[in-house]
């Protein structure tokens, strides 16, 4: 009995060896699990947090979207006012073309050859020797820088301002 006993304590001191063993190595994988559960936490909470930053961000770009786009409304509004007055401002500077046009043909005709002098009966007047077409205007209308007038009233027979002959009849206008 007694070496029957000493094999049966040398089984069971095995057995508690394997038992002892499991133990270690379940207590070795628990604290695996337990090291990969903490950092899976971790894990889940890193992602949370990212969520939280993302949802705010979209937040933030949706609000960014809507600030540009009232920037962008409230700019086409200025420039379709822009645009209105600048419309406003051609057809008021047409319409004073208009009057000015009207008021410079008025001009004329009641300046009759558009010299700025009112109309009056040309005087016919023959060049006698000595005479040129300044002296001529000096005389009629006292101011020699008048001449030109004089020869734009007689560009049918004056072909130059300085050569005028004895003889010839010339409108004085």
């Amino acid at each position: 009995m007694f070496g029957s006993n000493k094999k049966q304590a040398e089984a069971q001191a095995a057995q508690l060896k394997q038992y002892q063993d499991m133990v270690k190595t379940l207590g070795e994988q628990l604290d695996a699990a337990k090291k990969g559960e903490a950092s899976m936490q971790a894990r889940v909470k890193q992602l949370e947090s990212d969520i939280a930053t993302l949802k705010r961000e979209d937040l933030n770009e949706d609000q960014k979207a809507a600030q540009m786009l009232k920037s962008a409304q409230a700019e086409s509004q200025k420039h379709a006012s822009e645009a209105a007055a600048a419309r406003n401002e051609v057809t008021q500077l047409k319409a004073r073309i208009a009057q000015l046009e009207n008021d410079l043909k008025t001009a004329e005709a009641s300046a009759g050859d558009g010299d700025g002098a009112p109309d009056r009966p040309a005087i016919k007047y023959t060049v006698v020797s000595g005479d040129n077409l300044r002296a001529i205007a000096q005389r009629f209308y006292g101011n020699e820088m008048e001449y030109m007038r004089i020869f734009h009233a007689n560009r049918d027979q004056l072909d130059n301002p300085d050569l005028i002959h004895p003889g010839q009849v010339l409108n004085v206008p």
